[in-house]
């Protein structure tokens, strides 16, 4: 018997850092301001995210998103922009790095070192923008 991890993504992931803004949708589907952070594992379907924690939002939120991607990383990435709404599936505290050594990492919500939340993000839709011409 193998100990192979059972793969259930739907999209292609895609592992970069790159400027999100989340608003939380209101009840009547009013948009709050704008939080800023860094999306990281990136798709169609959703991504993960580190928000300030001081705006961290529960499980279950309805958000939209906006997810830029820099213009030197565009060669890799068939978008300059996502836009999407969906809900927050995940809260966890971030993570950072203790030292040079790979996967040496604690989480900095408990040692209240980093002011960071991760969030995970399921789409319900999402638009892919590019520019003419492909670039």
């Amino acid at each position: 018997m193998s100990n192979q991890v059972l793969e259930r993504r739907q999209s292609r992931r895609v592992d970069l850092e790159v400027p999100i803004d989340v608003r939380e949708i209101g009840a009547q589907g009013q948009r709050a301001e704008p939080i800023t952070g860094r999306a990281r594992n990136v798709s169609l379907a959703g991504c993960y995210a580190l928000i300030p924690a001081s705006a961290q939002r529960a499980v279950g939120t309805p958000v939209s998103c906006t997810i830029t991607i820099p213009q030197e990383l565009t060669q890799q990435f068939p978008f300059v922009r996502l836009v999407g709404k969906g809900w927050i599936v995940r809260v966890t505290p971030a993570k950072r790095a203790t030292s040079d050594r790979p996967g040496a990492e604690e989480q900095a919500g408990v040692t209240g070192s980093s002011p960071e939340v991760g969030v995970a993000i399921n789409f319900v839709y999402v638009t892919p923008l590019t520019t003419i011409g492909g670039y």
